[in-house]
């Protein structure tokens, strides 16, 4: 479920579309982390997010609750300029109705 996170929060073609594929992953909580300042209902610019590369580590805090740390490489492409980063992300999974979602996410770090 981290991976399906990462990959619909930083791998998309549309941005308008983006918002609607991470929620399906996540908790209002945690997407008021993740979407901080609402975006107009469509975006004016063309944005394209790539993401290049994920290293994940995970512990596991108890049955119901599993923490990541997560080192992303991504490529941000806005109005056809491309720029690179790398993000050191920390997501919480939380169990629920079975599965697993993502509870919470915090960006510890970038360059």
């Amino acid at each position: 479920m981290n991976q399906k996170f990462f990959e619909a929060f930083f791998q998309y073609e549309d941005a308008d579309d983006r918002e609607k594929a991470v929620r399906k992953l996540a908790t209002d909580k945690a997407m008021s982390y993740a979407f901080p300042s609402k975006a107009p209902k469509k975006h004016s610019v063309t944005m394209q997010g790539d993401l290049l590369s994920l290293e994940s580590y995970s512990k596991k805090v108890d049955e119901d609750r599993e923490l990541y740390l997560n080192e992303a490489k991504i490529a941000l492409t806005v109005n056809a300029v491309t720029t690179k980063q790398e993000l050191i992300i920390q997501t919480e999974l939380k169990k629920e109705k079975g599965g697993w979602i993502v509870d919470n996410l915090q960006v510890k770090g970038s360059n």
